[in-house]
């Protein structure tokens, strides 16, 4: 599915000329059950210190990280350069499908990007 699946809300909403700045893809982690959905997983520095994302990733967001029973929060890193100096938390909104209809059931989920540019997805 294409196309922007989120909530518009105009108090929260804000309109960013990005100007001249430019597209960078994200590191994916080698082996990570998430996948970009519709395009690339990309970021972009506005100014000097203000960095956009954007992409739709498809997979499962774990309660904790453990590789061995097949749950990776690992979704993505941001560049060298666009890195906060310290975690930083965030809500999104997560999709799944539910029965054969393939109607779907909305949730929030905690992005934290680590000092080190990692995304980490939790559910």
């Amino acid at each position: 599915r294409n196309g922007f699946v989120g909530t518009y809300v105009p108090s929260l909403s804000a309109q960013i000329d990005i100007g001249s700045a430019s597209w960078e893809p994200l590191e994916r982690p080698f082996g990570s059950t998430f996948r970009a959905l519709g395009g690339e997983l990309s970021s972009c520095l506005v100014g000097r210190s203000l960095v956009l994302c954007r992409g739709q990733a498809l997979g499962t967001c774990p309660q904790e990280h453990d590789l061995q029973m097949g749950r990776d929060v690992f979704v993505a890193r941001l560049p060298e350069g666009r890195r906060p100096s310290m975690p930083l938390q965030f809500a999104a909104l997560s999709e799944s499908l539910v029965g054969k209809r393939g109607a779907s059931r909305a949730q929030l989920v905690t992005l934290v990007v680590r000092p080190d540019g990692w995304i980490q997805a939790f559910g």
